[in-house]
């Protein structure tokens, strides 16, 4: 097989593998609330990803609504807050699980409560 070929085999194997992911209904946005926390929202759950804030003091809440859809926040994804210097987090209710290094780094922080309904951690 020449060079071109191999070329236009693997634009079309990249394209296929594009439409599979867009075809799979997804349906996922990201989302950043008045207090700066960064979520990435699917189905009928949200993930914190991240924060924007400048405030020491961070409530997490149970869900939240973008454009009229409800979602519950599940999780705080891989290092959300990695590096930052908030003193104190209140996690909601409805946390699921925590990712990897989710507060590593936040030398600030003195405790986190963390909800007994978290039974993964990464």
């Amino acid at each position: 097989m020449n060079t071109t070929i191999k070329a236009i085999a693997l634009v079309a194997v990249i394209a296929a593998a594009a439409v599979a992911l867009s075809a799979d209904g997804s349906d996922a946005v990201t989302y950043t609330d008045d207090s700066g926390i960064i979520y990435e929202a699917s189905g009928t759950t949200a993930t914190v990803i991240g924060w924007e804030g400048a405030s020491s003091e961070l409530t997490i809440p149970s869900k939240i609504t973008v454009d009229g859809k409800d979602y519950n926040v599940t999780k705080i994804g891989d290092r959300a807050f990695y590096g930052q210097d908030i003193e104190t987090i209140v996690l909601p209710d409805t946390l699921k699980a925590l990712g990897s290094d989710a507060f590593s780094f936040n030398d600030a922080v003195e405790t986190v409560e963390i909800p007994g309904n978290v039974d993964s951690y990464a």
